[in-house]
């Protein structure tokens, strides 16, 4: 995937847009200055194929532009996606995430928040660290504790989305109930 990196002040993200607008100031410089990236993506451009493998472990977050979850063998559309909603969440959340579900591809120009499972689970790690350091009177961590609510924030907030997109296939694989009559 060719994309195109830009700068967006993380103050602008975090007043405009509806998943960041509730983060803390300093849980916003950390989170959205450490842990994502920011990607430029043309129109049709894919992101993910259907049954791409843990190469493509991220999450994205529109920040502006629609993009479309399709999956080819199945034969439907799952939804399409834009500012607020979250996209490619099971590689988060979901323990046993081999490989890609659904193609994703941009319907316009867009810009999307890129989150490395990688890199979360470091961030993830990092707020179990300062607990543990609280717990046990090792430092002075108060100064974080608006990161730790924050990214436990988010992460309820991407456990959510794959519980509705869990939902979504669970649908598609039932039969339907209209049953033809003759």
């Amino acid at each position: 995937m060719q994309t195109n990196t830009f700068h967006l002040p993380i103050s602008k993200l975090r007043s405009l847009h509806p998943i960041f607008k509730n983060l803390s100031r300093p849980g916003a410089t950390l989170i959205l200055g450490k842990v994502c990236e920011i990607l430029f993506i043309k129109r049709f451009q894919i992101i993910y194929n259907e049954g791409d493998e843990d190469s493509h472990e991220n999450l994205y977050i529109p920040l502006y532009g629609k993009v479309r979850l399709q999956s080819k063998a199945k034969g439907i559309l799952i939804e399409e996606l834009g500012l607020g909603q979250i996209l490619g969440e099971e590689a988060l959340c979901d323990s046993k995430f081999s490989k890609r579900k659904e193609t994703c591809f941009a319907l316009s120009d867009s810009a999307l928040l890129c989150i490395e499972k990688k890199v979360w689970i470091r961030a993830r790690e990092g707020i179990l660290d300062i607990a543990l350091k609280k717990h046990f009177g090792k430092s002075n961590t108060e100064k974080y504790e608006g990161y730790i609510k924050d990214i436990n924030y988010l992460d309820d907030l991407f456990r959510r989305s794959y519980m509705q997109k869990k939902k979504i296939y669970q649908l598609a694989k039932s039969p339907t109930d209209g049953k033809q009559s003759k």
